[in-house]
């Protein structure tokens, strides 16, 4: 599968390549090997509504979690069961049996006949000789390897077209792709029972890629060659080649996994891996410059040190750090050592940068949480100090409030009270206006007393002037009646001085009586 990346960098689409597809897994398999995980999962999913027609039978202790339908992938859900149809096919056609005669109760037979064409192509070959054709019969031998190839070929097409199918669900839709990643799925070195085309394939296929691994040229000299693989075979590969040495190719090598979890040790000796690790136990597989050695272990020497010095520098460290000399080895320019002792290098470079690490984080917090605590110490003055200034502004502008709502109050209830002591003035002034209101009452009922008594004293008064007048008239005549005369006399000067009094109250109380009147 190659990961296409566009010219930013992301992921814009992908593309998948066949390479050497083990057709004959459908028809055969090895011991410890299993079919393709499709078939098992196929039968797994035999009881589920869809799956009923297909008649599919029991898996046995093979049997894998159920088939889940593939999601969108460009293709529809008739499409998807036609493949469903056309696997099961290739399940009936292997339980077919080759019989001299009488298939009507082979019922892999029948099933078949739904699907693939009628089996006759495999029990019989076409002789073409000019413009006839013969049919000629074939052997039982010959009828079973007709089967398993039509088989394998109707399930090679059916992958190939799956993969047409996802290469177009995932293909670039954003721009050119200018480059990718390749993952490459190969099988190791197969050992079968029995030597066949397709482990001399899968061997060759493992040779050309060890050779790229080496990256040596192979030139073989014109000639007859004693082998010729199959065009197809010789193309794939070809290609794949082509593609591995046109990039930058990294191996991993893989274990394979199988039912029982055997055969482990014979996967690693296969590979090689065992021997390697022996022989690299037995040599110095790790070597480094003093130079590369210095840069990367610095940090385990003592002391301060430099570049110039580092050879002397390994030469005087080491046995320090390494007690067995038998472990490492000096050169002129490197320094060598067996397996294990980089690793060795590492954890104690590590434990020292670890311990360094240590020492640093707690310089720097220490020095982080004297940061924070003199900013949050800043802040606190400064909270305290806005604080305090508000606390300030606040109780000003309460006692503010206070004095307002205190002279409020104070004037609220200087106007109760003077409304209070207006309300009980007007109480007494009316209480003396109404006992001035009766003895004026009384004085007026006396007032027209005096009027009466007034009016008859003026003619009273009239009365006596008018005698008055007479005997001062008549005084004049006889002198003799003067003596007569002069008790009367006193008697009406007496009677002018009571007018005069009389006269003197009367208008000292008409302002009184007009005033009691308005």
């Amino acid at each position: 599968i190659e990961i296409g990346f566009g010219k930013n960098g992301d992921i814009i689409g992908a593309n998948m390549r066949t390479y050497l597809l083990e057709k004959s897994r459908v028809v055969f398999q090895a011991s410890a090997e299993r079919n393709y995980h499709i078939f098992y999962q196929l039968c797994a999913s035999r009881d589920l509504p869809e799956m009923r027609a297909l008649q599919l039978g029991e898996t046995g202790p093979c049997s894998r979690r159920r088939l889940v339908h593939i999601g969108d992938w460009s293709t529809p859900a008739t499409q998807q069961m036609e493949i469903f149809r056309i696997l099961s096919g290739v399940l009936h056609l292997g339980n077919v049996r080759v019989q001299s005669s009488g298939r009507s109760s082979d019922r892999s037979f029948i099933e078949v006949t739904k699907v693939l064409p009628p089996p006759a192509v495999c029990t019989s070959a076409i002789l073409r000789c000019s413009a006839r054709m013969l049919v000629k019969p074939v052997s039982a031998q010959q009828a079973l390897e007709a089967r398993d190839a039509l088989a394998k070929h109707v399930y090679g097409q059916l992958f190939g077209w799956t993969v047409q199918r996802l290469n177009s669900a995932l293909r670039s839709q954003r721009g050119k792709v200018k480059s990718f990643i390749g993952v490459l799925d190969i099988y190791g070195f197969e050992t079968f029972d029995r030597n066949s085309f397709e482990q001399f394939c899968i061997n060759y296929a493992n040779e050309k890629l060890q050779q790229q691994f080496n990256r040596v040229s192979l030139h073989r000299l014109r000639g007859p060659a004693p082998w010729h693989p199959k065009q197809e075979f010789r193309q794939s590969l070809q290609m794949l080649m082509d593609t591995l040495n046109s990039t930058t190719p990294h191996y991993v090598r893989c274990i394979k996994p199988n039912d029982l979890k055997e055969a482990t040790v014979q996967q690693l000796r296969a590979c090689g891996v065992l021997e390697t690790i022996r022989i690299s136990a037995q040599g110095y597989p790790s070597r480094w410059t003093y130079e590369e050695f210095f840069s990367r272990y610095r940090v385990l020497l003592p002391g301060p040190q430099h570049l110039q010095r580092a050879q002397a520098s390994c030469r005087e460290t080491l046995p320090q750090l390494i007690p067995d000399p038998d472990q490492y080895c000096f050169g002129k320019t490197k320094v060598f050592f067996r397996a294990g002792q980089v690793a060795l290098m590492e954890r104690l470079r590590a434990e020292r940068l670890r311990a360094a690490a240590v020492i640093i984080q707690s310089r720097a917090k220490g020095w982080l949480q004297r940061v924070r605590f003199t900013r949050v110490l800043r802040a606190v003055a400064t909270i305290q100090r806005y604080c305090r200034g508000s606390q300030a502004r606040r109780c000003g502008l309460t006692v503010l409030l206070q004095a307002r709502v205190r002279g409020w109050l104070a004037r609220r209830a200087f106007r109760r009270v003077r409304a209070a002591v207006v309300y009980m003035q007007c109480c007494v002034r009316r209480r003396a206006a109404r006992k001035e209101l009766l003895k004026l009452k009384k004085e007026a009922r006396s007032v027209e007393r005096y009027r009466e008594l007034n009016k008859g004293m003026e003619v009273k008064l009239m009365q006596l002037q008018l005698r008055a007048d007479q005997q001062v008239w008549t005084s004049g005549h006889s002198q003799e009646h003067g003596f007569m005369l002069a008790p009367e006399k006193r008697q009406t000067q007496h009677q002018r001085h009571d007018i005069r009094e009389y006269k003197t109250k009367t208008c000292d109380q008409r302002p009184e009586i007009k005033t009691f009147k308005s």
